[in-house]
């Protein structure tokens, strides 16, 4: 019964406009079909949890780098987020489900949860369409800091996504206009 209440709750998603779209939701529905045997109920309440907590670090943190400090603490040291390199390639790091149980995932499924967050908190963020690596952008009217949230959070500037760049498409990789280019919710 429940793969039928999952396509049921994707289908309803699927008519939202992007803006209203809550992405942990629409991935948590995801993960239950994939993952029949896991306990969604537990994973929404962390999510759950996740947002109260961040609610609670947000007041005062009205600039980027203290929001970046904010959300690093409380998913990476706190709860343990971080990418699994040892294991990249096991589907278990792309159903959230199972990244909640293990604490362990790709950079998408780490994104889902730390774009989740800042959303929770206000924070204005958006995933980013850089090539094959996804990374996570918290803004503001004049600043933008872009994050590897499979390395922590680690804010990134020219210098760090430029050797990411060139770790992915070789060393002649050079950073070109539309690399940090904003993903909608539905692409995410």
């Amino acid at each position: 019964m429940h793969m039928l209440d999952s396509r049921a709750a994707l289908e309803a998603i699927g008519l939202l406009p992007d803006t209203e779209i809550d992405i942990a939701e629409a991935a948590l529905q995801l993960a239950r079909i994939d993952a029949s045997d896991a306990d969604w109920r537990a994973a929404r309440e962390h999510l759950s949890e996740i947002a109260r907590r961040v609610v609670e670090l947000a007041p005062g943190k009205d600039d980027v780098p203290s929001r970046v400090i904010a959300l690093s603490r409380l998913l990476s040291r706190d709860y343990g987020y971080a990418g699994d390199a040892k294991n990249y390639e096991d589907p278990a790091n792309a159903n959230l489900i199972r990244v909640i149980e293990r604490r362990r995932g790709l950079p998408v499924a780490l994104g889902i949860i730390w774009l989740h967050a800042a959303r929770a908190a206000g924070w204005p963020a958006h995933g980013v369409d850089f090539p094959a690596h996804f990374l996570v952008a918290l803004t503001s009217r004049s600043v933008q800091a872009v994050l590897d949230v499979f390395r922590g959070g680690m804010a990134l500037g020219a210098d760090e996504l430029h050797q990411l760049l060139k770790y992915i498409e070789g060393d002649n990789a050079e950073l070109r206009p539309g690399l940090l280019r904003p993903m909608n919710t539905r692409r995410v």
